[in-house]
């Protein structure tokens, strides 16, 4: 059984942004994961095209039978799921070769931290989005503009979300 699972709902991805993806994710680090991919637009074959032109063994490719959205498309992949931790990853996202090795090591380190997450950097602005760094930081920030975890650079622990029943919530998917 894997460490972590990447769940990454795909929607007519442009196709260089889709290789880009999947060549961060396994060019990371750390090893021990599967990568679910579930195309929620099934009618179009490049992206599956695509992602089995990848011939490693962590990917796992899936296809909706039609459009279901992205919300509900994170259960589905979340219910798939077999890793210990979850790590969100956008289909147009590239992550830095060691983010999974790091975020691991935090949660692995730490077992009274449900979620980590990243700094990112936006590729069109080459603007770095600010994010706290440590627990007051975060305090300090919820209090004020509400949550400020990355969410295409958190991993969660799996349990926090199956022992809660939380879940993605599917009546506020925009596609």
């Amino acid at each position: 059984m894997p460490l972590v699972s990447v769940l990454t709902p795909l929607y007519n991805t442009n196709p260089q942004h889709l290789k880009e993806m999947i060549e961060s994710i396994l060019s990371q680090t750390f090893s021990d994961f599967e990568f679910l991919l579930l195309n929620d637009s099934p009618d179009n074959s490049e992206i599956k095209n695509i992602v089995k032109s990848y011939k490693d063994k962590r990917i796992i490719y899936l296809e909706n039978p039609c459009n279901q959205g992205i919300s509900k498309s994170r259960n589905t992949l979340l219910k798939l799921a077999k890793g210990k931790y979850i790590a969100i990853f956008d289909h147009d996202d590239i992550s830095l070769p060691e983010r999974l090795e790091k975020e691991v090591f935090v949660l692995n380190q730490n077992p009274e931290i449900g979620v980590v997450s990243c700094l990112a950097t936006t590729i069109e602005r080459k603007k770095k989005i600010k994010h706290p760094k440590n627990n007051i930081e975060i305090k300090i920030e919820l209090v004020k503009r509400g949550c400020v975890i990355l969410h295409t650079g958190a991993m969660i622990r799996k349990s926090i979300l199956t022992d809660n029943n939380i879940c993605w919530e599917e009546e506020l998917s925009l596609i």
